[in-house]
């Protein structure tokens, strides 16, 4: 990313040219950007859900069988 610096605008102004940012469009979040990371973000958590389950239920099964995890 190229910043726009006090020295650049001094050089622009020398030279009386028009100063021209230009953006590639990369930097635009739309509002399907948003949805998608919200969707990802929801995946993980009940990913996440499932994983706490499941060692919720292996602990158990292993307190069942009489095994400690020292």
């Amino acid at each position: 990313m190229t910043t726009f610096t006090s020295e650049d605008r001094v050089e622009a102004y020398k030279n009386e040219t028009p100063t021209v940012i230009v953006d590639n469009g990369y930097s635009v979040k739309t509002l399907g950007d948003y949805i998608d990371l919200e969707q990802r973000i929801e995946m993980y958590r009940k990913q996440m859900d499932i994983m706490q389950m499941e060692i919720q239920r292996l602990k158990k099964k292993l307190m069942e069988a009489g095994i400690n995890d020292q």
